[in-house]
């Protein structure tokens, strides 16, 4: 990459043609809006970059474990993933819901098991990333070195769980609704996230009354929303499940699971199979 890679990006999309101001705080338009006038008087307008239209992301990887060797580590690392939704999928929030009860915070099934049940770990979690395209899923926590193999074991029995194995009731479901919804208004507390919240409208093309449909579209997810895209987003048997740890100390017991292990270094480079 070049200075005149930088200086031709820069050229094609810093323009405020293609930019979106927002500003929340103590101001009035009036006596603001002249000054910033004057502020970007001479930035001048470009040609419209084409948006990029984002690529369906694929798993081009294989299911399986793969270890990052890390000697003499006191514990591991494991995150369990693969290729989650966008941000405008139709299914986000029943996606959101779903994923709450799975591993969205300290009630979730993955916390309750491997924190308050089994005591692996601190705090297990599982989260999706969502983007103009697809973005990862993914469950990880921090866990105790000897109970890696076992950590692995329940991670994957929750996955398979919330498909069914271990159905959802509808006090899970209610439970976790109302845990969203009630954590909504504390992402409006200062300046700055309402600032960010007005940012999501942009970046993801939210229409303006999206605020006020958040509580009630997260209200009317059902059972059988959160059954259907558990089964059609979480698929366990084509995950990848990465450890950063101490090989020596983990690889003998993960090979009792029956997946195939393949290591890497640091940089995500195949080392050996």
């Amino acid at each position: 990459m070049t200075r005149d890679d930088l200086v031709k990006f820069y050229e094609a999309y810093y323009r405020p043609n293609n930019a979106t101001l927002i500003v929340v705080g103590d101001v009035n338009s009036k006596t603001l809006l002249p000054q910033l006038e004057k502020a970007f008087a001479g930035w001048q307008a470009g040609g419209t970059p084409v948006p990029a239209t984002p690529v369906p992301a694929e798993y081009v990887g294989k299911p399986g474990v793969y270890i990052v060797d890390k000697p003499g580590a006191a514990q591991s690392s494991v995150s369990i993933g693969q290729v989650g939704i966008a941000r405008n999928n139709p299914d986000y929030y029943a996606v959101q819901v779903m994923n709450s009860i799975l591993g969205g915070g300290s009630s979730g099934r993955l916390f309750m098991n491997l924190r308050e049940d089994k005591g692996y770990t601190y705090g297990a979690y599982s989260s999706f990333s969502f983007r103009r395209g697809a973005g990862p899923f993914s469950a990880s926590a921090e866990i105790q070195t000897g109970s890696t193999k076992e950590a692995v074991v329940e991670f994957m029995k929750e996955l398979n769980g919330i498909r069914g194995a271990n159905p959802v009731t509808e006090a899970d479901l209610e439970r976790q609704k109302q845990s969203l919804i009630r954590r909504y208004p504390a992402g409006f507390e200062t300046v700055g996230q309402i600032s960010g919240q007005l940012s999501n409208l942009v970046v993801y093309g939210l229409p303006d009354s999206y605020f006020n449909e958040y509580i009630p579209k997260v209200n009317s997810v059902t059972l059988a929303d959160v059954n259907r895209v558990a089964n059609k987003y979480l698929t366990p048997d084509k995950m990848a499940i990465v450890i950063v740890g101490d090989r020596k100390a983990i690889e003998d017991k993960l090979k009792e699971l029956g997946y195939g292990i393949t290591i890497l270094d640091a940089d995500g480079n195949k080392l050996a199979e």
